[in-house]
């Protein structure tokens, strides 16, 4: 198992805290430890890493004592089930008389090995015990600051202890912290430090437990996603309160979040734009909302939707985002498959650039390439006897597109033929028909309406999602009756 793994079976966790297998699954049998369910005894249940830091701060008792030597102690008491040993692990922040601060672990048994006490910097000491090892191997940043009683904040005080996981996780060194947590408050992302302040002044306030997601800035990379839980301590030593807590490292999470909510966002775009269709919006207007969703969706900075012309040698720009004045309405691009755009059309399936610049498959047009287009893809707006034309999404900096957003283009421009080829056979414009009004009509069930779709024997166009569904035209209605009408 490595430090990377999204969820943790009961082997896992039994080898991680030294219990027996057993432990575990008791717990899991009494709702203490959260766990999802397998479905069967062999594949058993899966544990999140984010579940198991929250069960061992609940299940361990914290307390913070005040020490002669001005030091913050945290203490964690654990009793195991299967043996009548008990256990006391100490971990201590102790000022020295130049203000340094070290850390050091008591580990007090009964029942079992004598007490020992070690230091954290001596790792071959650390071997010798469990429970350094324990905490050591916590996926998450165990930590222990002063709050402040004015404002519950504990910025800008000194940091008493911050385990080890910090410089793995998230980087930097804990050194630094332990002088003063300035060089942590640095570290959280600018646009969330307002809102990291206001809910530890809120959970100071109300003495509710502290839980809020927010982005740490890594020196030379991307910015971490993390979640901070901390309880206030007790004040039994008379000296100010302290936070104790945990922050995890749940970017992995926040990655797929973000992925599923995009895909929703795309679903209701294409549902959005199918019912535009339905209000008999003129072409013109649909394509160019069009092209302001899907730029406004997918992030792209250059869209355009371009027009199969007479002779199939060119493609006209019909509607565009971010292109400069004039393009729209007179801008061509060659048909053939020296560009994108044509590429597109012959090869008959939607088309991803990585980098326009390196593409061995066709050449950048002079337009794209006076825009500074460098990654892009590509689908065809299908039609009747042949394609109505291209849909691409561009953007001036290097970008990997993925599945769901060819997907996703491919959907809007089958929406987009749809309503071409509609209004090219019914430009009067005839009010349309949905599988309701249709089973209605005849006074029929409407799966059997459904039914008679999927055996394609009443034509419709599909709108591009389950929400926005099918519409009949009236004349193939009229034509599906008199096909079946039995006369005498």
């Amino acid at each position: 198992m490595t430090a990377e793994s999204q969820w943790l079976n009961v082997q896992d966790i039994a080898e991680m805290l030294q219990v027996k297998d057993e432990t575990v699954r008791r717990w899991i049998r009494r709702r203490e430890l959260p766990v999802l369910e397998l479905g069967g005894p062999r594949a058993g249940y899966r544990i999140r890493r984010d579940d198991l830091d929250h069960f061992i701060w609940q299940r361990y008792r914290m307390r913070n004592q005040d020490d002669s030597d001005r030091g913050v102690r945290t203490e964690l008491a654990s009793s195991s089930d299967d043996s009548a040993a008990h256990s006391t692990v100490r971990v201590e922040a102790v000022e020295d008389e130049r203000g340094r601060v070290s850390q050091r672990l008591s580990i007090e048994a009964q029942g079992g090995d004598a007490g020992t006490s070690i230091s954290t910097r001596d790792p071959d000491a650390q071997q010798d015990s469990p429970y350094v090892s324990l905490m050591r191997r916590i996926p998450g940043i165990t930590y222990v600051t002063s709050a402040n009683p004015e404002t519950g904040e504990g910025v800008r005080r000194r940091i008493a202890f911050i385990s080890e996981q910090f410089e793995n996780l998230l980087g930097g060194a804990s050194a630094q912290l332990r002088e003063s947590d300035q060089a942590w408050w640095e570290k959280v992302h600018p646009e969330d430090r307002e809102r990291v302040q206001a809910s530890r002044m809120h959970s100071f306030r109300t003495g509710e437990r502290l839980s809020i997601e927010y982005r740490i800035l890594p020196p030379g990379g991307a910015p971490v996603w993390v979640r901070d839980e901390a309880v206030l301590g007790d004040d039994t030593g008379g000296g100010q309160p302290v936070w104790q807590g945990i922050v995890s490292n749940i970017s992995d999470r926040k990655r797929v979040e973000d992925a599923l909510q995009a895909r929703v966002r795309q679903q209701e775009v294409v549902a959005e734009l199918g019912e535009h269709a339905l209000r008999h919006v003129d072409v013109r207007t649909l394509l160019n909302e069009a092209v302001q969703y899907v730029s406004q969706t997918l992030g792209t900075q250059l869209v355009m939707i371009l027009e199969l012309q007479p002779g199939g040698e060119t493609l006209l720009v019909r509607a565009g985002v971010g292109w400069r004045p004039g393009t729209v309405g007179r801008a061509t691009i060659s048909a053939g498959a020296a560009s994108p755009a044509g590429y597109t059309l012959l090869s008959n399936e939607p088309v991803i650039v990585t980098d326009l610049l390196q593409e061995t498959r066709f050449s950048a047009p002079p337009l794209l390439r006076d825009h500074g287009a460098r990654s892009g893809i590509s689908a065809i707006i299908a039609g009747y006897s042949k394609p109505f034309g291209v849909i691409g999404a561009h953007t001036p900096s290097l970008r990997q597109f993925t599945v769901d957003d060819v997907n996703f283009l491919q959907s809007v421009a089958n929406v987009l033929a749809s309503a071409t080829m509609v209004a090219a056979k019914y430009p009067d414009g005839s009010q349309w028909l949905s599988i309701r009004d249709v089973a209605d009509t005849l006074r029929v069930k409407e799966e059997t309406v459904r039914r008679w779709i999927r055996r394609g024997e009443l034509p419709v166009i599909d709108l591009g999602s389950a929400r926005a569904g099918y519409r009949i035209h009236p004349s193939d209605l009229e034509q599906f009756i008199n096909d079946r009408y039995m006369k005498p």
